[in-house]
């Protein structure tokens, strides 16, 4: 749908993306979101609370000058935390990778909006962007969701900590939160987690 009806606006959204993306993956990160807390989780939040004020402001900041709404969520829950640590075969019991402790949903109307708010992360001298999901055009979710995430940190916090914005247009958001689909999302997300851990594969499984 978006493809069919997003028509000029969905080019200005790649043309907006791609620099946005170049600078992610030229930056300290390399395209990479990593946390430089490993094995300290009580210190990975501790950090993650430090910083929550000023993200709160930052992203309002943002949402404000876009026209976006902004909700600002609560610290991810430790169990959550904890279920993604046990999970990763790679870096078992590391926490370098959780990058959405402190995080934030930018509601839109458009593309034209989600390329806005792109520019103003691209243009923004208070954080260093890390990591880009274009999973609006480059690699949508395997469930079919489309949105933008990017991660980053604020230049003013000494701990780096890597924060994530998810911007996402609100007709998708009905079949989420007004259809049941978040419900369906979350055990079909941990039952995908639980098989990759032990290393089955999925296709054989469904």
């Amino acid at each position: 749908l978006i493809v069919l009806t997003a028509g000029d606006e969905l080019e200005i959204y790649i043309q907006t993306v791609r620099p946005l993306k170049m600078a992610a993956e030229e930056g300290p990160g390399r395209g990479k979101a990593k946390q430089i807390i490993s094995f300290d989780l009580a210190e990975l939040y501790l950090h993650a609370a430090d910083v929550h004020k000023a993200f709160s402001e930052t992203i309002r900041a943002v949402g404000k000058a876009t026209g976006a709404k902004t909700e600002i969520a609560p610290l991810k829950r430790i169990s959550r935390i904890l279920e993604k640590i046990l999970f990763d075969a790679e870096n078992a019991g590391s926490c370098e990778k959780i990058c959405d402790v402190v995080r934030a949903m930018m509601k839109v109307t458009s593309m034209a909006q989600v390329a806005k708010i792109a520019m103003a992360f691209l243009e923004s001298d208070a954080v260093v962007v890390v990591r880009i999901k274009d999973r609006f055009v480059e690699k949508p979710s395997p469930g079919g969701w489309r949105d933008l995430m990017i991660n980053f940190y604020l230049k003013s916090d000494p701990n780096r900590h890597i924060c994530e914005v998810q911007v996402v247009l609100e007709k998708m958001l009905v079949a989420r939160e007004n259809l049941g689909g978040h419900h369906g999302y979350d055990h079909s997300r941990n039952a995908l987690e639980i098989l990759e851990r032990l290393d089955a594969k999925v296709s054989e499984c469904l």
